[in-house]
Order: structure tokens, then sequence, then C-alpha cells
């Protein structure tokens, strides 16, 4: 992307933000090729997330499987942040004339506020009812999906949650230590979501894993050579 159309972007985000209001956090990722970042953010007290922080999990994935190639943007899935409120988000999707991505303008809107006011109105008129947040969000139908099942957005502001948020708590978190196939099929996980996209990611995961660097590139190569042998099929 050339500088000025980023500059231009970056003051689009923070014009967004001075008329949303607070509750509407503004992100745009920068997409490149040895490098994905946070390049603005407006209201990041939202996610948590700041300037430079790493994309998510789902952003990840989402450039991986090139959503971008098959829809100009998604709407209105679930975000959840780190203290567990949950998030209204959408992405759209910014591409060159060629079609490549570029950078994604992501709008994530914190609904918990009116989850609250919801249920307060609720208990003026001694209606018991749990307001339920995804009951307030609009329906999920435009939200992207892997096999039927709902991708989930976990806001994250380092390699680390992330790693957390792709990977399952129980593997990571298992006080046994895990076997080469083991690392290896996490490896291969963390490869499906496009997380090695990210710049340190290899030193992160081999500090995770308890392995040496050389070690996370040896692994990296097999579960290449082996997508690459099924793709032939």
């Amino acid at each position: 992307m050339e500088e000025n159309r980023k500059i231009e972007l970056i003051q689009f985000v923070h014009f967004l933000g001075n008329i949303l209001g607070d509750n509407v956090e503004i992100v745009l990722q920068i997409i490149e090729p040895d490098h994905n970042y946070i390049g603005a953010i407006v209201n990041g007290h939202i996610s948590g997330r700041t300037k430079n922080a790493p994309l998510t999990g789902l952003a990840l994935e989402m450039i991986k499987n090139k959503v971008y190639k098959k829809q100009p943007y998604i709407q209105n899935y679930k975000g959840i942040t780190k203290d567990n409120r949950d998030i209204q988000a959408s992405t759209y999707f910014i591409k060159s004339p060629e079609g490549e991505l570029e950078a994604m303008l992501c709008f994530n809107v914190d609904i918990s506020p009116y989850v609250i006011l919801s249920q307060k109105i609720l208990n003026l008129g001694n209606i018991k009812m749990d307001v339920q947040s995804d009951k307030i969000a609009k329906n999920h139908v435009d939200s992207p999906t892997s096999n039927g099942v709902e991708f989930i957005e976990y806001f994250s502001e380092t390699l680390k949650d992330i790693i957390y948020s792709i990977v399952p708590a129980n593997v990571l978190n298992s006080n046994v230590a895990l076997k080469p196939e083991q690392k290896i099929e996490i490896v291969k996980i963390l490869f499906d979501k496009g997380f090695f996209e990210v710049k340190g990611a290899v030193s992160q995961v081999a500090e995770i894993l308890k392995i040496s660097e050389p070690s996370v590139y040896r692994y990296l190569k097999q579960v290449e050579s082996t997508d690459e042998s099924m793709s032939v099929f």
C-alpha cells in the first residue's frame, strides 16, 4: 500500500471515531507481505489493544482463507474481550485495484451497556427474563463460518494471547510434556489459522512449546509439505 493511501485511511479512522462515539472501536489493520499489524485504532479501551499490536486469530484466518475474495465485508459477528464482554464486530476489506488485500477496517461495538439497560427496563416491570447479549445483537447470518461452525473473534494484544485463543487450552496447559507429534499438530493448527504470517510468531511458538526456533521451522516444513502433497489430490 502506498504511504499516502495509508495516511488517508488512518485519518479516516480518526474521523469515524469522532462521529461514532466512545462505544465503537475502529481499527485499521494493515496487511503487508512480511508484516500484519494494527496501523490505527480509536477507542482501544474496548478490546484493550493498541497501535502496532498483532492481528487477532480470526483476522489471520480470514486472510489465509482469502475470505476477501468471496465477499467485500462481513458483519455482525461475535467478539469477546479479555474481560469477557460481548462485542458485535464487522470488517470491511480494503483491496488494491488488482484485488489483493491491503487493509481491513474493523468496527467493534461494545453491546454490554445495552444488555444492562435492557435488563434494568425489564426489572422495572418486574419481568423475570434474562437478557442475553446474543439476543440483542443482530443475527450473525453474515458471520464467517468454517464447516458450519460460527467464528468468534477473541481480542488479544500479544502473540501469546493469540496462540492461546487458537490452540485448545487443555493442550497447552497440560502438565504432561508434549510429544513431538503433538507439537507438530499444534504448529499445524497455527499454520492453518495463518498465525505464522505475523512477525515474531516463530520465536513465540518456540518459547511456548519449549523448543528451539529451528525446530519450529522444521515442523513448519513438515506441515507445509504435507499440505502440498494433499493438494495434489
